[in-house]
């Protein structure tokens, strides 16, 4: 389990977690464009994800906590891509577009599994593509909107990879120093779980730093809820980076103190062939 000081880190990533919620709620009129309603729904996804991580880390299941990260890097390539368009509501009507091949894919899927009759699955994708079709309609008609895509992909919403999308948006870094292990956590190859494959083979068990958990995780949500006020007008900016230093200043005081015993030490380069 956390020792008692990591336990004083994980209560303080729960407030600034409290604190962002604050900072990043909106009334209906903020939200009425789509170019405002769908970030602020990935928002609330990632922070609800961020939620998730706040759990695990509080039972010890720390490397469970990498394929949730990675989603959350997903959510906020999404969000700074919408947030950062001066088309912001052409963006997100095109994210709610892909909405469409999806939804064909998961009935298909039923349908071939047995779960659901062929008629059944024609008949509820006929009836959501009717209601959808409505929505976007509307829209267009209210607003002007048309959906924009960023490249010729087919088989995501932006027409663009993950790790092209992070270009677009300026964080290249993220995917060189996080979503790319991250990856190998998701997919469960033998890097991603190669901590415990040492076991097997007559090692000890590695623990990471919980900063390393904590620090791309307060990065994601830090820099993805400051587009998402910039992008709802809300005058909050301030109020935002006060309490992202907060952390870090904790966060300061946790690594500068003497927690590593041989039972949790950080990882490091010479431990992998130690």
């Amino acid at each position: 389990m956390p020792t008692w000081i990591e336990y004083q880190l994980i209560d303080e990533f729960e407030g600034y977690l409290h604190r962002i919620r604050r900072l990043t709620r909106a009334d209906a009129g903020q939200l009425e464009r789509i170019g405002a309603w769908v970030p602020f729904t990935l928002f609330e996804y990632l922070l609800a994800t961020a939620n998730t991580i706040l759990l695990l880390l509080r039972q010890d299941m720390w490397d469970q906590c990498r394929p949730l990260m990675r989603s959350m890097f997903s959510a906020a390539f999404n969000v700074l891509a919408i947030c950062g368009d001066d088309e912001a509501d052409g963006v997100a009507l095109q994210f709610v577009l892909h909405a469409v091949s999806v939804r064909r894919r998961r009935f298909r899927r039923l349908q071939r599994t047995g779960a659901i009759e062929q008629e059944l699955a024609d008949d509820m994708e006929r009836k959501e593509n009717l209601r959808e079709a409505d929505i976007i309609a509307d829209l267009k008609r209210k607003y002007g909107v048309e959906p924009v895509w960023f490249g010729a992909r087919s088989d995501t919403w932006s027409g663009l990879s993950d790790e092209e999308l992070a270009e677009m948006v300026g964080a290249s870094d993220w995917c060189l120093d996080y979503y790319g292990p991250l990856s190998d956590a998701s997919h469960v190859n033998v890097a991603g779980i190669w901590k415990h494959l040492r076991l097997r083979t007559g090692g000890t068990m590695i623990h990471d730093s919980l900063v390393e958990i904590l620090d791309p995780v307060v990065d994601v949500v830090d820099t993805s809820s400051a587009a998402l006020i910039g992008r709802l007008g809300l005058r909050r900016k301030e109020a935002l980076e006060k309490a992202t230093e907060h952390f870090r200043k904790e966060r300061f005081k946790f690594v500068n103190t003497d927690i590593f015993g041989p039972e949790r030490r950080p990882a490091r380069s010479d431990d992998i062939d130690g």
